[in-house]
């Protein structure tokens, strides 16, 4: 909390106080822009360099007006909220605003020997001012970043001594760039703009394209310099920074021999080159005369550079090693997958019939779906398919290349490792072999598969094969048919969730409204939002308010107590209500007249408002809309695919394809084909016994115990119909004796009593 007189003096002054996120910043009264923060510790404040009155001009903290603040804090400068711009220079920018002369190019003269051709096209700082203070870079080199296409981004100033050594002592020691160095911001005239870059090239990319030779890389702009004035043969690129080739863009280097030679102890790089597929070095590393640090142009004058330059020399003349990596000339349309079926080699597995035993599921028109989410495993990667999403999609670089063959051999190494196929476990190498050929006949790109088992495979199988990193988010769907074009498989699965997920609530719907009950939106349902399925939604909607005759859970409850009430002093007036017993809704007649006596007994003997007994006795449920509701349900449990998604703005809406009627048209020809099927069926199981019907029931009938064998008063308790069927067959009435006793059993019965 800030301290409390700070905070008094701030009101005093006409300021206030007001959390932004997780900063707590200074408002002036009246004004809507921010004109302080308080510190983290929220001891102090500090203002911006704009006149806040009561403050003189200029950057100030509130210790200006309040002498020995009681806190502990540090004065942070803050910066005004102006908007950077990502400038775009040009080659003719650049040139025009720099000059030829450099205090780098002695240095470069006297060591390469001959005339520089200065490929990289570094130049130096102009000397535009007299003051050393404002130009205090003067004569400095520019080493310039343009991109694959020769577009210049900006360019990396640096200090060097005569001697080549750079500067790291004193103000010339800092690094800076040709877009933020306020000469040459001047001297273009975006002095007031505030710039920005984002350099993802490489120094020297711009010498990539037309060309196919070997490449190799090394940290310093200076020795890329250096080095391609001497080795013509090979092209030189720079990182800028040991710790810069891990946040460069690799694209560049697709298909190309690459080749790392960092600065001597510097790991990483050995470690991103082994994944990249590229060669490294291994002369300093491996020389006792090299220190920690150093690269290898800092060794030109000694022994250790002949080891240097005939590595290079090599490098320059040999041909394509590592990786290889490198786009078909003709490209193959289809898709590339591993080739597991012939190689009897599972490339999938899943936890489905764990977690679903039964397997029961709901078939879209791509997926199908089960009722419990399940884990998966997959080594089926499509070696053809482009990487990323939507505006991202780009060809797999050859890291997504090795890291891709990774995923499929460990994968497969582990579903493939069950006691079943312990067989395969010892060939997993062997198998792996098959299925790199495949890819490098099918795939469209080329690839050193020697390098990938002499090289990758060891690294891969020393791991303990945890693969926990390859496992799928739980997910209940698998793909119903074929292979999805990658695009079209997030559009296509969401389709599917859409007539699923309405599918069930459909469902649903059907038993709630069979047993004509009120339907709960958010519980029965689980739908909290219109958005959520406004079909679905427009459905209860509509059945419950005419219907059911309740728009709300409350309502309903309220409805079934007077329903209970009702039943227990009137046992036929359950028959004739709407709600809980469902006589009423089946009904063709309008229910009759309710006496004046029930409802005052409800008013007088319950607790119920008059509203909800009167909306209970005269709503009339709306026969028409609840018979267009199970057809509607009906045709979409039969039919689930007939539905149309239609984007409204901004999100998607069910409908159904078809009208009522010609759902009902559509239902009837799915019962008549389906008793048709039956009949078909019963008549291919029949059993064709060949025999007469006298031999077939050629054996004495014993009905004996059969449903007319019971006595008089039993006959005449089930009814009139029974007992005239009773008197026929007890009695053998045939002819007029069966017409009289049709007419008045129980007189019928009487007479012959008497007559016995």
């Amino acid at each position: 909390m800030i301290n409390q007189k700070i905070l008094l003096t701030l009101q005093s002054q006409h300021f206030y106080i007001k959390e932004v996120g997780s900063k707590t910043l200074v408002f002036k009264e009246g004004k809507s822009d921010k004109v302080g923060k308080v510190y983290d510790n929220g001891q102090g404040v500090y203002f911006h360099s704009n006149n806040v009155a009561p403050f003189k001009e200029g950057s100030n903290s509130i210790k200006d007006i309040l002498g020995d603040v009681p806190a502990d804090y540090k004065p942070i400068f803050i910066k005004n909220d102006a908007v950077a711009s990502n400038y775009s220079f040009s080659e003719a920018e650049y040139t025009a605003h720099t000059q030829k002369e450099h205090t780098l190019k002695a240095f470069i003269d006297k060591t390469i020997k001959t005339t520089p051709k200065n490929l990289h096209s570094i130049r130096g700082v102009k000397n535009t001012y007299s003051s050393s203070q404002k130009n205090y870079l003067s004569n400095e080199v520019l080493f310039p970043y343009f991109d694959y296409d020769n577009k210049f981004i900006t360019a990396k100033i640096v200090s060097y001594n005569p001697n080549g050594k750079r500067v790291k002592k004193g103000i010339r020691k800092a690094g800076n760039w040709f877009h933020t160095y306020k000469p040459i911001k001047d001297s273009i005239g975006i002095l007031q703009q505030k710039t920005y870059k984002q350099k993802k090239s490489f120094f020297g990319e711009q010498l990539l394209k037309g060309n196919s030779k070997n490449i190799v890389i090394v940290e310093s702009e200076k020795t890329a310099v250096v080095c391609q004035e001497k080795f013509n043969n090979v092209i030189f690129l720079a990182t800028g920074g040991a710790t810069q080739l891990k946040g460069l863009n690799y694209k560049c280097l697709n298909g190309r021999n690459v080749f790392l030679f960092a600065d001597k102890g510097v790991s990483e790089w050995f470690k991103i080159g082994k994944k990249q597929g590229w060669e490294c070095s291994q002369v300093l590393e491996k020389s006792n005369d090299a220190v920690e640090g150093s690269d290898i142009l800092d060794y030109i004058n000694t022994p250790l550079w002949n080891d240097i330059s005939d590595s290079l020399k090599k490098i320059g003349s040999s041909k394509p090693i590592g990786l290889g990596y490198s786009k078909k000339q003709k490209s193959n349309k289809e898709s590339c997958l591993p080739n597991w079926y012939e190689l009897k080699f599972r490339g999938y597995d899943d936890t489905a019939e764990k977690t679903n035993p039964t397997m029961q599921c709901f078939k879209g028109k791509y997926f199908k779906f089960y009722k419990n989410d399940f884990i998966s495993w997959s080594a089926n990667i499509d070696f053809n398919s482009l990487v990323g999403y939507g505006k991202d999609l780009r060809e797999p670089t050859a890291s997504d290349f090795i890291e891709n063959l990774e995923k499929i051999y460990r994968v497969a190494k582990f579903i493939n490792s069950s006691a079943e196929n312990i067989v395969y476990i010892k060939t997993v190498r062997q198998q792996f072999e098959h299925v790199l050929t495949h890819l490098s006949v099918n795939c469209n790109y080329n690839f050193n598969i020697d390098f990938i088992l002499n090289e990758l495979l060891p690294e891969w199988d020393s791991k303990n094969n945890d693969i926990s990193e390859y496992i799928s988010k739980p997910r209940n769907y698998r793909v119903l048919k074929g292979n999805i074009p990658k695009d079209k498989f997030e559009s296509y699965l969401a389709e599917d969730k859409r007539i699923y997920s309405t599918n069930t609530l459909i469902k649903k719907i059907y038993q709630y409204s069979k047993d004509k009950r009120y339907i709960s939106l958010k519980n029965d349902l689980q739908l909290n939002h219109k958005n959520d399925n406004s079909f679905v939604w427009e459905l209860v909607k509509k059945y419950n308010k005419n219907v059911i005759g309740c728009t709300t859970i409350n309502q309903w409850n309220t409805a079934s107590e007077i329903q209970s009430y009702c039943s227990q002093i009137d046992k036929k007036y359950k028959k004739r209500t709407p709600y809980i017993e469902s006589m009423y809704i089946d009904c063709t007649k309008s229910v009759q007249k309710v006496k004046p006596t029930l409802i005052k007994s409800v008013l007088n003997e319950t607790n119920i408002p008059i509203r909800a007994v009167k909306r209970f006795f005269s709503h009339k449920p709306n026969k028409k809309i609840y018979n267009n509701l199970m057809t509607v349900a009906q045709y979409l449990i039969e039919c689930p695919h007939d539905l149309k998604f239609i984007r409204n703005k901004k999100r998607i809406e069910v409908q159904t394809l078809y009208t009522i009627k010609e759902m009902n048209l559509k239902l009837s020809e799915i019962r008549e084909t389906e008793r048709q099927s039956l009949e078909m069926t019963a008549l291919q199981n029949k059993v064709n016994y060949n025999i007469e019907p006298g031999e077939a029931f050629n054996y004495k009938l014993d009905i004996s115990n059969g449903v007319f064998s019971c006595s008089e008063k039993e006959a005449t308790e089930k009814g009139r119909e029974f007992l005239y069927n009773w008197l026929c067959h007890n009695l053998k009435l045939t002819g007029l004796d069966r017409s009289d006793c049709w007419a008045n059993p129980q007189a019928y019965l009487s007479d012959k009593t008497l007559n016995s």
